[in-house]
């Protein structure tokens, strides 16, 4: 019944791989999508270190 010559493994090792690569392609958009938003966040450089003010 579990056989080297059974085409079902096959399908499922490949189905398996396509949801590896979605979710990694979605994990590292997300993470764009953060980082965009965190760049456009911060008003100034200043900001950043807040013990660190210009007078």
């Amino acid at each position: 019944m579990f056989g080297r010559h059974d085409t079902w493994a096959r399908d499922v090792f490949r189905a398996g791989t396509y949801v590896f690569i979605g979710g990694a392609v979605v994990s590292v958009l997300a993470a764009l999508t953060d980082f965009w938003d965190w760049l456009r966040s911060t008003e100034s450089e200043t900001d950043v270190f807040p013990g660190d003010h210009q007078t």
